[in-house]
């Protein structure tokens, strides 16, 4: 079942660009074994097509190193505009499709990243 949720949120280090709201889409996924190798292959034949839409700052994969079926699925945009014609685009929709096809488990969430700072220590730490 796909959980949708819609947060406002101010979140620590991470720098908004032209100090405007930035959305976040994340899918995590669940397979089993047997469809991991074509949630992958569906996986990658987004990622590209996804970043050259407009509006778009990120779309990474990430797997769980404690699971190797468990992955989440990261997309930014820089707006709310962006992240909405996006959900209305072909590529979305195969998301969604892999999404119930594939999964044992999955929940989509969006984010609005408002109002950021960056925290004196954390820069200490990376440098």
């Amino acid at each position: 079942m796909i959980a949708l949720l819609k947060e406002n949120l101010s979140l620590i280090s991470i720098i908004l660009r032209n100090g405007a709201a930035m959305m976040v889409s994340s899918t995590k996924i669940s397979v089993q074994p047997e469809n991991r190798k074509e949630l992958l292959q569906t996986l990658q034949m987004l990622l590209g097509r996804i970043r050259q839409e407009k509006g778009c700052i990120k779309c990474n994969v990430y797997q769980d190193v404690e699971n190797e079926n468990a992955f989440i699925f990261i997309e930014e945009w820089e707006t709310e505009a962006d992240l909405d014609k996006h959900l209305g685009s072909d590529r979305f929709g195969v998301l969604l499709g892999a999404v119930k096809l594939l999964s044992e488990t999955s929940e989509i969430k969006f984010t609005t990243l408002a109002q950021t700072t960056e925290i004196e220590a954390l820069k200490k730490l990376t440098h």
